[in-house]
């Protein structure tokens, strides 16, 4: 249900709106999924060794093909990220490039850190500069910001 929508705003409403509505169903019923299971029965549902069972950690992971942006609101706290596929494999990269012995807790935590809002960044204040081009003269200054 991701097609790209182009210039057209209705259709990325609609699309932006249901990925929404999806992605939240799915987070609630794989919780309530979970709620209803022992650990036991989570590791043989999933087919895992049973040594699983003694330190299972469950990362939730949202992978969208075109856009994840709108996901921000939805899927949210520290065993959950998302991404779309782009995103995922460019931190699948870093995680192999930073990481040793790569984890999924690492990959979680490399899509993590890239959706949060990053710190503002600050310049250093331009001086006024005058310029001349034969008989034009112009200055360039800084804005500070305020209107």
């Amino acid at each position: 249900h991701q097609e790209l929508y182009g210039g057209d705003l209705h259709a990325r409403a609609v699309r932006t709106n249901r990925l929404r509505t999806q992605v939240e169903e799915w987070l609630k019923a794989l919780a309530v999924w979970l709620a209803a299971l022992s650990v036991e029965e989570v590791v043989e549902a999933l087919r895992l060794p049973k040594v699983q069972s003694q330190n299972l950690s469950i990362r939730q992971l949202v992978i969208s093909r075109h856009f994840a942006f709108p996901l921000k609101g939805v899927v949210s706290g520290e065993d959950k990220a998302f991404a779309n596929w782009v995103q995922l494999y460019n931190a699948v990269q870093i995680v192999k490039r930073d990481y040793p012995a790569p984890r999924l807790e690492n990959l979680v935590g490399v899509l993590q850190s890239a959706q949060t809002e990053p710190e503002p960044v600050k310049h250093l204040d331009e001086p006024k500069s005058k310029w001349t081009i034969n008989e034009l003269v112009f200055t360039t200054q800084q804005d500070d910001g305020h209107t």
